[in-house]
């Protein structure tokens, strides 16, 4: 799945829909208008859609899908839906649930995570090529 960047932050209506997190004009998600981005794994929790899209690290960010829109829709055959005991909905790569802390070790750049997260990353583009 991929998605274009059709704005780079929440207005004040969209922030209190989102929940608290989220402050209409005031917060940064690091995307760029019109910049087309690769989708890892999806969110939904209260309502509020959230994408895990990567930007030229290896390291992923929750960003509002309201902030896209869809420009390819074929949703990966790796992803896997699972549910917290909180309610929220993930489709992510089983990678990310198998290590408790996965987003964590990945910002501090756990070898071995990083080398899963590469791996994950080619897999996804390559099923976006097709």
């Amino acid at each position: 799945m991929r998605v274009r960047c059709v704005a780079e932050s929440v207005t004040a209506e969209q922030g209190a829909k989102l929940g608290p997190l989220y402050q209409g004009g005031r917060q940064s998600f690091g995307v760029k208008l019109g910049s087309e981005y690769l989708v890892f794994g999806i969110s939904v929790a209260d309502g509020a859609v959230l994408l895990e899209i990567a930007q030229e690290y290896d390291q992923l960010y929750p960003v509002p899908m309201l902030l896209f829109e869809i420009v390819d829709p074929k949703v990966p055959s790796l992803w896997q839906a699972r549910q917290s005991e909180d309610g929220t909905l993930f489709l992510w790569p089983p990678s990310f649930f198998d290590r408790e802390y996965y987003h964590q070790d990945l910002v501090e750049q756990v070898p071995s995570v990083v080398e899963d997260f590469r791996r994950v990353r080619r897999r996804l583009e390559l099923e976006t090529e097709l």
